[in-house]
This record gives C-alpha cells, structure tokens and sequence, in this order.
C-alpha cells in the first residue's frame, strides 16, 4: 500500500511538468542569474588552482658576457595556486600565467637554487597563494671544446697463425668535443673500441663496429650535454708477419782476399723473433747488428751492440743487446816492423814525386799459430793510396796506410795507422 502511494506521487508530479514549460524554463534561468549575481556580490573573490605553467629562465647580458650557459634545471612546469576576483580569474589558464626564474645576476658557472617568480600574461589580476615547487635548481657552467686524442682498443680481432697484430690506428686520430666546462674537465681518454670478430693475416681497415667511449679515468663519462664533432670513425689494423732470423755483424776495413766467413765468434743472442710487415719480411735472412772494425778486433774481443731494428719492425723476443765474443783459440800474435821503404804507393798523381817518411811502425799481426810464427815482412803487403788526397803543391801530408798478407788466409792486423810522405812537383 506504501509502495503504490509513492509511485501516486511521482505520477503526479511528472503531470505537472508537462504543464506551462516556457514559465518552468524562464524560472530557472533566472534563478541560476540571481545565484550568480548574488555569489558575485557575497563572494567576489575565489581560489584557483593552475597546473602545469611553464618555468622560462631570464637571462641577460652578464651571462653572455661571462660566456653562462644553462646546461640543466630540474623543473620545466610548476602548479600554481592563485586569488583573485571570480570574473577575472574564473577561467584563467596556464597560458595566462608567466612562471620566471631570473638567472641576470650570476656571473660564476655553479648550481643554483633559485625562486620562481609568477605574473600574469593577459592583465587579469590575482595574488599568487602558492607555488610548487617554490624553487628551481639550475646549473649553469661554460660552454667550451677541446681536441682528445684518440686510443684504439679491439679486443675481438686476431691474426692468424704466424702473424700478430698491432695497435690499431683511428682515422681521424683526434676527436672535438664540445659541452660544460667542468664536464669536458672531467675527460682523461676517449677510446674507440671495435667489438666485431675478425681473424686477419693481412693489414685490414675495419669502418663498422666503432663506438666512441669517454672516460674519467677508469668511469665511463656520460656523453649527455655533449657534442662530439666527429663521431665517424674508421680503424687501421696493422697485421705483421713473425719470422725468426739470426743476428748478424757486418765486418768492415776487411782486407782483399781475407776470409771474413772463416773468422770464429759467438753471439749471446744469436736469433730474435721480429714482426714486420709481409712485404718486407718474406725474403729477409737475417739481422744487422753491428757494424765492427775488423782492426779494432784482437784477441779475446768482446764488443756489445744494441740491437736496433728497421723502422716497422717490431722485437718480439725481448732482448736489447746482443755481444760479439771472438775465438781466440788457436790464434796468435806477432809484431812486425814496416819501414818506409815497405811501403808502396798507389794512385800518385804523375806530376809529382812522393816520398815515404816513416821511422816505422811496429804493427800487430793476429791468425793461426802455424801461419804467424813464420811470418815475416816479405809476406805483408803495405799500401799507401793517395785516391783521396787534394795536393795544393810541395808539402809534407799524411794518409791512412792498408796493411794485409795476401794468400796466408785468416790474418789480419790490430789497429789503424797513417803514413807521412812529401809530395814534390816534378819539373
């Protein structure tokens, strides 16, 4: 019974609606102008809230001066609570609002925490109840570039078998980077590093796979806020063949006919493993180590050279040095005295008389036992060439003298000697 003198009711009442509309309709917008206006009147003032206003950063001719830039600030948008009269702020959007953070004033790069001021953009009026964040933090620091050299690293590329690999050279070798001060500071070493797979047997250039990394010390560096200004790089693979080649002197002021590959001696590194490149190493032999006076070898000579290697080779076995130890078994010395009238002259220039004048020399003389014992002055040849004198007239000059024993085999002299003769122009 309840029930149905409720659904009565709303019958009814839905029957009167039906009844002088235009009258209901004019009722109601009038009402909704007497609410307004009389809010308006009782409460003119309301509270906004405004999200999302952009942050604009005020710079001035300080920071260009003192070369600032902004590199970071932690907010971009704010929200902003507001007061104001409901006519003028009813509506009022981000985009009427102008939230700055003034930067004028700063001439040192540093991280600033700074307040953001809030104005109005389109002339409504409004007091700022609240801003979040009230502050923005900035960082400010200069712009500048610097040129790094450039390390290659490949761990994943080999060489073949009997070949090795060498450092890698980066083209370009240099690279700009650009970004704060304090940052590009903060760079020790820029690397290029190629991770791809290659086993190689000949000098290769690999142009993919290369990634640039900056590092602070052992800290890879972050390359946000920086510029590189060439980021395309290629890498230059040098790959060398390995070869095991013995060391060897060079003899020189041998005489005529001497038996340079008889003479017995030892080298304490007697081979070294080198790398070098292909072409040049294919058909090499052996390796100069020194060059050594046969005059200034006696017996029981030692002589210590460096071991000096062309360029691009590279000394694989670790040695340094090497030393020359010279055989003296079975050898003997004898001296013998030459005299002016031993002495003969070679390329004389016919216009001129030359003259021997020595008191004598007693010289040296080194080689097996049985040779040297019988040895006399009948056996040894001593020459006093003129090739390479400039004679300026009647004078008295000197000259080196070539002392040697043909056809008695390994015997040679110790130490070099010159001649003083007189030079006369025939008439």
């Amino acid at each position: 019974m309840k029930k149905l003198k409720i659904l009565n009711y709303f019958s009814k009442f839905f029957k009167s609606l039906n009844k002088d509309i235009p009258t209901k309709i004019y009722s109601i917008v009038i009402a909704v102008i007497v609410w307004f206006v009389v809010s308006s009147t009782l409460y003119p003032d309301i509270s906004q809230n405004v999200q999302n206003v952009p942050v604009e950063i005020a710079t001035s001719q300080t920071n260009t001066v003192n070369g600032l830039s902004i590199i970071s600030q932690d907010t971009e948008k704010i929200d902003v609570r507001i007061n104001g009269n409901r006519a003028s702020i009813g509506n009022i959007k981000a985009s009427d609002l102008k939230a700055s953070v003034s930067i004028e004033n700063i001439t040192d790069p540093g991280k600033y925490q700074l307040p953001v001021e809030v104005t109005s953009k389109s002339g409504k009026v409004f007091s700022v109840l609240s801003r979040k964040p009230e502050t923005v933090t900035v960082v400010l620091d200069k712009i500048v570039s610097k040129t790094f050299d450039i390390v290659t690293e490949t761990p994943n590329i080999k060489a073949e078998g009997n070949y090795q690999k060498s450092d890698a050279v980066s083209n370009p070798s240099v690279v700009t980077i650009t970004g704060p001060e304090q940052k590009i500071n903060q760079i020790t070493k820029c690397v290029v590093r190629n991770t791809e797979t290659y086993t190689l047997k000949e000098s290769t250039e690999i142009v993919s796979g290369n990634t640039l990394i900056i590092y602070n010390d052992s800290t890879v560096l972050s390359q946000e806020g920086l510029t590189v200004e060439n980021s395309a790089f290629s890498l230059q693979v040098p790959i060398y063949m390995k070869k095991v080649l013995p060391l060897k002197p060079t003899f020189q002021n041998v005489p005529p006919g001497f038996p340079i590959d008889k003479l017995k001696y030892t080298i304490d590194v007697p081979e070294i493993e080198v790398a070098a490149p292909n072409d040049t190493l294919a058909n090499q032999g052996e390796i100069h180590l020194c060059y050594i006076d046969l005059h200034k070898v006696d017996i029981g000579t030692t002589i210590t050279s460096p071991i000096v290697l062309s360029d691009g080779y590279r000394n694989l076995s670790g040695a340094s040095e090497a030393t020359v130890t010279f055989d003296s078994t079975g050898l003997k010395k004898k001296i013998i005295n030459i005299k002016a009238e031993n002495i003969s002259v070679i390329n004389a220039p016919e216009n001129y008389t030359i003259t021997p004048i020595t008191s004598g020399y007693d010289i040296p003389f080194i080689g097996p036992e049985d040779v040297i014992k019988n040895l006399t002055i009948q056996d040894v040849v001593v020459q006093l060439d003129l090739s390479s004198v400039s004679f300026t007239g009647d004078d008295y000059f000197s000259a080196p003298i070539s002392i040697f024993v043909p056809d008695k085999g390994l015997v040679w002299t110790y130490g070099s000697y010159t001649a003083t003769f007189r030079a006369k122009a025939k008439s």
